[in-house]
């Protein structure tokens, strides 16, 4: 499947002619985005702030704030099961996980925010995360100053030791008051004493140590903070706030992937766009670009042969389009000896053959209106609409019907089969024109001129509304026959997949009508393959109604393409940008 190169502009002029299906899809992603705040509730809040004392948040030289441990602290596992169990219904650590979200606000202050459908859950979720908080800095402080054992056991064993010291100074200074203290005993119980008196304070001293050491671990104040916000009634946006915020969300997501889904697909479509593809799929140069008017009915395509009045830019190309498929020296040839020559006069080939795909309903009026065009600049021209395919059902009926009816001074319509004849029973001539031959699609063969080849076929028409075919008007009120035609328009519908052109007559120049993103390239192949397996050439291209994102001209040739190399772009790669003037100028 072929790639087509796109750019930003190319893309964004894409987009635009495509504006009524993103505004769709944007109004379908503002249904969408009215569903979910109408479906999913609003997700409620409620906040309780703790607050540290002044000494706890100083942060020193190098050192974290104390907030920020915190904060670990109130979410971590052990906190968040407490809490959990605390509300009801009870929660999991990993469900009070997903609905609490902890921060701190300054260097002393912590935000617990708690997320519910449910106020009410989310008030009590919120103060129970608070509380459980609390409570766990409690508990760790209460383990941290208890006494440690060592110093329990230390201080009991020491004052165990006075107290036996004590007795036994108490029974010595007793058995001293029954001596003689110049005796040997009283001596040897002096020395005594004296010794169990040093040891004694010396156990005083080391027992002052010991309760010391145990005051301060159980004067160790736990550093836990204070609620100065209990948690408040649970608060969300308004319902309006949220219709408006999920509208425009929905349709911004729904616009842009549709908007990338458009795209892509348009880059990986086999369909041909661009002009000089076009050009290239069938060898052939572009004559203009034009605005289809399809119709959908009978009276529609006879409305459109009676008042249709080409613009000004239409009638410029439809000039190109007939003095091109003319050629730059064959004026005398394309008018008729003899007409009216104070008229404007623009050369023209004496007869086309229009093809267009099947379905290709924009460049199926191509044909209609060069041959309205014609008509208006004084040119008797006859169309003849030689395809019975569904799709030009409705004008090949119009045609059917308009031969006997007067739509426009100067034009003729007929309608003939596939085998090529007419609702009369005449066939129509092959070739219809007197052509050179190199406008005889390149055979080398003249055909006869268009007297010769009418000849007893210049029976007149009936005037509207008259039965008797054998009733002769006015000359004044007669149509033209066809010996005075002077261009004739053979317009057929082929195939995509079995194209042909069996059975329609054969002009001086062959023109493809064909819209943006109609064909791809295989079909216009296909397509090529028949005209040339019916001895003709494709002359010229007319494209229907321009891609805006085509930058591309069409008008140069094969070999101009290929000598000239593309032009690098920034975003997509090679571009194809429209070829000066003075190349333009020497194209085909």
């Amino acid at each position: 499947m072929a790639q087509q190169v796109m750019d930003a502009r190319s893309s964004a002029a894409f987009l635009r002619q495509r504006w009524r299906l993103l505004a769709a899809m944007s109004a379908v992603g503002i249904a969408l985005g009215a569903l979910y705040v109408t479906m999913v509730p609003a997700q409620l809040s409620s906040t309780t702030l703790l607050l540290f004392p002044q000494a706890s948040g100083s942060v020193g030289a190098g050192q974290e704030p104390v907030t920020t441990t915190q904060v670990h602290i109130a979410g971590s596992t052990p906190v968040f099961d407490r809490a959990g169990k605390a509300v009801r219904p009870t929660l999991t650590a990993a469900e009070v996980e997903h609905r609490v979200k902890v921060d701190a606000l300054t260097a002393n202050l912590i935000s617990i925010q708690a997320f519910s459908h449910d106020a009410r859950q989310a008030r009590a979720l919120s103060q129970a995360v608070a509380d459980a908080y609390i409570a766990t800095l409690k508990d760790s402080a209460s383990s941290l100053t208890a006494v440690p054992p060592q110093l329990s056991a230390r201080e009991a064993a020491l004052k165990q030791q006075l107290k036996d010291l004590r007795t036994e100074i108490a029974t010595t200074i007793k058995r001293l008051r029954a001596e003689n203290p110049t005796s040997s005993n009283g001596v040897r119980d002096a020395q005594l004493q004296a010794a169990l008196t040093d040891d004694q304070t010396n156990l005083v001293v080391r027992l002052d140590k010991v309760q010391e050491a145990a005051n301060e671990a159980a004067n160790v104040a736990p550093d836990v903070p204070d609620i100065i916000q209990r948690a408040p009634a649970a608060t969300g946006p308004s319902r309006t706030g949220r219709l408006i915020t999920w509208g425009v969300v929905g349709a911004l997501v729904v616009a842009v992937v549709t908007a990338a889904v458009l795209v892509i697909r348009r880059r990986r479509d086999p369909r041909v766009r661009a002009r000089d593809d076009v050009a290239d799929a069938v060898g052939s140069s572009l004559l203009a670009v034009v605005d289809g008017h399809p119709q959908r009915s009978v009276a529609a395509w006879l409305a459109l042969f009676e008042t249709y009045e080409a613009p000004a830019e239409e009638a410029w190309a439809f000039r190109q389009v007939l003095r091109a498929l003319a050629g730059p020296s064959e004026y005398a040839d394309a008018i008729r000896p003899g007409a009216d020559r104070t008229k404007a006069l623009v050369e023209h080939p004496g007869s086309v053959t229009v093809i267009a795909l099947d379905g290709d309903q924009r460049a199926a009026a191509i044909g209609p209106q060069l041959a309205v065009f014609a008509a208006s600049l004084g040119i008797t021209t006859r169309f003849v609409m030689a395809s019975k395919r569904d799709s030009v059902a409705s004008l090949y009926a119009a045609c059917a019907s308009g031969r006997d009816l007067k739509v426009r001074t100067g034009l003729l319509l007929e309608a003939g089969g596939t085998d090529g004849a007419t609702p009369g029973g005449h066939a129509l001539p092959a070739p219809l024109a007197d052509a050179p031959a190199r406008r005889a699609n390149g055979r080398c063969a003249k055909g006869p001129s268009i007297p010769e080849v009418l000849g007893d076929h210049s029976a007149l028409y009936p005037l509207p509304g008259t039965t008797d075919r054998n009733h002769h008007p006015a000359e004044s009120d007669r149509k033209p026959s066809r010996a005075s035609v002077d261009l004739t328009i053979v317009f057929t519908v082929t195939d995509r997949r079995e194209a042909t052109l069996e059975g329609v007559p054969t002009t001086a120049v062959t023109m493809l009508a064909v819209s943006p993103g109609v064909g791809t390239r295989e079909e216009f192949a296909r397509l090529a393959v028949a005209v040339d397996d019916a001895g003709r050439r494709i002359d010229g291209v007319v494209i229907a109604e321009r891609d805006p994102a085509d930058r591309t001209t069409g008008r140069r040739t094969l070999d101009e393409r290929a000598v000239q190399p593309p032009l690098p772009i920034r975003m997509t790669g090679p571009s194809r940008a429209a070829t000066p003037a003075g190349v333009r100028s020497r194209a085909r």
